[in-house]
């Protein structure tokens, strides 16, 4: 190293988040601050490059946190518990720049609502047009989706769930997130109304898929008083029904 060049590493518990953002570029905090927290982070920090004037350092931080809220213009976690890193040259090949930086986090679980989380391979790459990437998978009751899911057509009574959403798209609040959204809910022993006319499926049992903007349910068995049904459903353009309700 160069005597015109620093290195610095540093520690911290508990920055707060505004604070660690002071230490990125404006451009690249401005980026990032579509993830909010509700508290600080525990994080190592490594500041490595020249002190020229506009020169940019290579940034490194290592982060930490436990039962924190996260804020994202596609969905809010609860209680997160998680670790991770960022870096704002993922090809050393390539320029210190917002397109070539990202966001990695590790270890994550969280609530949404009641619904317990575990995440995976959560990213964020290329801060100048973000794009994130996650896993999610939960077990959960039935119960506790209808609170999270708050839909004024389909009360969901009694029974249980299993949980996959991914998403690898934009990071925005807008119906078109829908078509790079996969997610799965098997439903078993289930009990679920349609409010608008107060009807009761019991024994309900299947899998509903959502994939690339488009519904399929394959083989849905549920009962009706005393009738049996098998259903079979294929739809398309979801984001229709959100249109008019950009972030719902």
């Amino acid at each position: 190293m160069c005597s015109s060049d620093l290195r610095i590493d540093a520690s911290t518990k508990n920055i707060s988040y505004p604070a660690a953002l002071a230490i990125l570029k404006p451009t690249t905090s401005e980026k990032i601050k579509k993830i909010n927290f509700s508290k600080g982070l525990d994080a190592k920090i490594t500041l490595d490059g020249p002190l020229a004037y506009k020169t940019i350092p290579l940034v490194k931080v290592n982060f930490s946190t436990i039962d924190n809220d996260m804020v994202t213009p596609v969905i809010t976690f609860n209680n997160s518990s998680f670790k991770g890193s960022f870096i704002n040259q993922v090809n050393n090949k390539l320029p210190l720049t917002d397109d070539n930086s990202r966001v990695i986090i590790d270890s994550f679980v969280s609530k949404w609502g009641d619904i317990e989380l575990e995440g995976k391979n959560i990213m964020i790459t290329n801060l100048l047009h973000p794009v994130i990437q996650f896993q999610f998978y939960s077990q959960c009751s039935l119960p506790q989706l209808d609170d999270a899911l708050s839909s004024e057509t389909i009360r969901l009574i009694n029974g249980d769930a299993k949980l996959y959403l991914a998403y690898n798209g934009p990071l925005i609040a807008d119906p078109s997130l829908l078509n790079q959204l996969d997610a799965s809910i098997i439903i078993h022993n289930g009990k679920i109304v349609y409010v608008p006319r107060s009807i009761m499926f019991s024994n309900c049992n299947g899998n509903i898929k959502i994939a690339g903007n488009n519904l399929l349910v394959d083989s849905f068995k549920c009962d009706l008083n005393t009738n049996h049904f098998v259903v079979n459903i294929v739809g398309d353009h979801l984001n229709r029904i959100s249109s008019k309700e950009p972030g719902k």
